[in-house]
C-alpha cells in the first residue's frame, strides 16, 4: 500500500528533487516539503485522500493543470517558509 492510515503526519520527508517548472528553482537542495497547497505531507510522502486512506503526494500534483499555481511549505535550515510555484 501507500502507507495506510497509520502514516506519521509530522514534518514531511519528501525532498525537492525533480524540477518541473521554472519556479522550482526557488527550492534548494535539502528543503523538506511540509505541505502542498495547505495539505500536510507525511514523512512517507503521502497525503490524506479519503477517510482513513492516504495517497502519494504526486496525486495532488497531478490534479493541477498547466498554468495553475501552488504553494509549497518547506523547512529550510530549521526555518519554515512558503514558496509559490
Amino acid at each position: 500500500g501507500l502507507g495506510g492510515a497509520s502514516a506519521k503526519k509530522s514534518s514531511g520527508a519528501a525532498s525537492a528533487s525533480r524540477p518541473v517548472t521554472e519556479q522550482a528553482a526557488s527550492l534548494a537542495q535539502g528543503d523538506v516539503l511540509m505541505s502542498f497547497d495547505g495539505v500536510p505531507i507525511a514523512n512517507d510522502g503521502t497525503v490524506d485522500f479519503r477517510s482513513g486512506e492516504r495517497i502519494a503526494l504526486t496525486w495532488l500534483v497531478s490534479q493541477k493543470h498547466i498554468g495553475d499555481r501552488a504553494t509549497l511549505r518547506v523547512r529550510r535550515g530549521g526555518a519554515s517558509l512558503n514558496i509559490d510555484v
